[in-house]
């Protein structure tokens, strides 16, 4: 699988985790995406690299993926935010 890739702006959050600074240590990554209704997830694994600029990106190169169903107990919903969170 060649030529896919994601990429995204750096989401500060809380400051508490720094993930572009661990990718600049190993940009081994995975991403998970739950699919809540259906009780399914799509994992990705690949390398990340960020791009340091006004406002940092990562550019996510993916080499596998999975997409499983029965994973999640099917009917959930998405949590909602936390009100810290912006």
């Amino acid at each position: 699988m060649t030529g896919c890739t994601l990429e995204f702006a750096d989401y500060p959050g809380n400051g508490m985790y720094m993930t572009l600074g661990n990718l600049e240590l190993d940009p081994r990554a995975g991403l998970l995406f739950p699919g809540w209704d259906r009780g399914e997830t799509l994992q990705l694994t690949g390398r990340a690299v960020a791009e340091w600029g006004e406002r940092p990106v990562v550019r996510f190169e993916l080499d596998e993926y999975a997409h499983l169903a029965g994973t999640l107990p099917a009917g959930w919903t998405a949590p909602g935010y936390h009100r810290f969170n912006p």
